[in-house]
């Protein structure tokens, strides 16, 4: 409760909404038990982006931006409009950590297109393969090869995986 008394303290001394409104939403989130967050901009004293777009300023962070579209009865959420995220919704990267980072997109779309009929809806991690290639191929750019472990190092490692 306190932090959501903060919240409301900030949002009136930033004149984003009146004390009033603050509390019949303080008022409201009592007697539904829902965030005041929520509670504001249900009441329309505040929108979401409003909310999200402040705190980001407090907390010194990026917000991103998630559009969701309904498309045939189900719920697509995407992230920075569908572009890069971490160059869209949030500070980039230098050019040596993006390559790695687009090297292993490309890679992972590829496994995904070669897996025709094997495909399932979802989030899904980038194979520890395509991670392993793709830090392979960069060590190999720069004249480095990766160490290969000796069976008693693979040994020692067999209960940790």
């Amino acid at each position: 409760m306190a932090n959501n008394n903060r919240l409301g303290e900030l949002l009136v001394r930033e004149k984003l909404i009146s004390l009033s409104q603050l509390r019949h939403a303080q008022d409201e989130q009592q007697k539904s038990g829902q965030n005041l967050g929520y509670t504001l901009a249900r009441l329309g004293f505040i929108s979401d982006g409003e909310i999200t777009n402040f705190l980001s300023s407090q907390y010194r962070l990026p917000a991103i931006n998630l559009d969701e579209y309904e498309i045939d009865g189900r719920r697509l959420h995407v992230l920075a409009k569908g572009r890069v995220v971490n160059l869209a919704a949030a500070p980039g990267h230098p050019a040596s950590v993006m390559d790695l980072s687009f090297a292993a997109q490309a890679l992972a779309v590829a496994a995904i297109a070669a897996a025709i009929g094997q495909r399932v809806p979802g989030v899904h991690a980038v194979a520890a393969a395509v991670d392993q290639e793709v830090a392979r191929l960069k060590l190999a750019s720069l004249g480095i090869q990766i160490d290969v472990l000796s069976e008693a190092q693979e040994s020692y490692l067999r209960p940790f995986r």
